[in-house]
């Protein structure tokens, strides 16, 4: 590699790794090394500014589910629908308690089919979630370190938030002829008492299914432009874990914000370093 395609490689990786905190875009899962994210996750108080990494909270929070929006656009129709079934059976998933981080622009950072489906049953409900007061730019990225210094791997996503109302018609048939082909397994006839107890069917499935598409036109179908895909989102799982990440963002322990701390200052400073042998290797071992 020539001297000045190294210099523009480092400089390309050092603004990657300088974006990776503070800033006001979402910075994706893969863009967070597992060494800056273990240093910033301990090092909020350690930057010379205490106050600037708390964020105020509040778990559990009420919440209307109409009034929730989509941070990515993978949500399965079938999925989504088969957790309406299941809640309106022996309420599982439970739909009302969410346990889903939500930002203070509104934006869902996880358990998108549960919010689709509590919308699916009725999109004026109130809903439980844990409330972040960070923009959903701002709490990816800060999120996003929790999960990489967890060890932790984004998901895989599949569906588009774009067409699932266009796609609920065939699904809701689908499960009515052959019964749920996911968790929680569900027979045709199963589902047909089901669509009867969708809030104002008054026990007739078809008008059930008529409700379900109805509401399904009202879910959000726009993600912000900077959305990053779903395998870059955070990953928090359980009440345990997500408590766990609630008290570290309000005591002010996970350095997301600038300043950094001198560790972190470093880290940063080392990738590109780093970040830009690694082509030069794979090219000699390829020779």
């Amino acid at each position: 590699m020539k001297k000045k395609d190294q210099i523009l490689l480092e400089e390309a990786y050092l603004r990657v790794y300088e974006a990776a905190l503070g800033s006001n875009k979402p910075v994706p899962l893969s863009q967070i090394s597992p060494e800056l994210a273990k240093i910033a996750v301990v090092s909020g108080k350690q930057d010379g500014n205490p106050q600037d990494d708390i964020v105020k909270a509040e778990n559990p929070k009420s919440w209307s589910v109409g009034k929730l929006k989509p941070m990515q656009k993978e949500v399965i129709p079938g999925k989504a629908l088969a957790f309406a079934l299941g809640f309106l059976k022996d309420g599982q998933p439970d739909l009302n308690n969410m346990e889903a981080i939500v930002s203070n622009d509104g934006y869902i950072m996880d358990g998108h089919h549960r919010w689709a489906a509590r919308t699916l049953l009725d999109p004026n409900a109130l809903v439980n979630v844990a409330y972040v007061d960070l923009p959903g730019a701002n709490l990816i990225t800060a999120l996003n370190i929790w999960t990489k210094a967890a060890g932790k791997q984004g998901k895989d996503g599949k569906g588009n938030v774009a067409t699932f109302a266009k796609d609920m018609p065939a699904v809701l048939e689908q499960f009515i002829t052959n019964g749920t082909d996911q968790w929680p397994k569900l027979n045709a006839e199963e589902v047909k008492v089901m669509l009867g107890k969708v809030p104002g069917a008054k026990g007739n499935f078809n008008s059930g299914k008529q409700i379900m598409i109805k509401n399904a036109a009202l879910l959000p179908a726009v993600i912000p432009p900077d959305a990053p895909t779903r395998v870059d989102m955070p990953v928090v799982e359980g009440p345990e874990e997500l408590k766990e990440v609630i008290g570290r963002l309000m005591r002010g322990e996970i350095d997301w914000n600038q300043p950094h701390s001198a560790a972190v200052q470093q880290n940063i400073q080392q990738q590109p370093t780093q970040q830009a042998q690694a082509p030069v290797a794979q090219q000699q071992a390829r020779r």
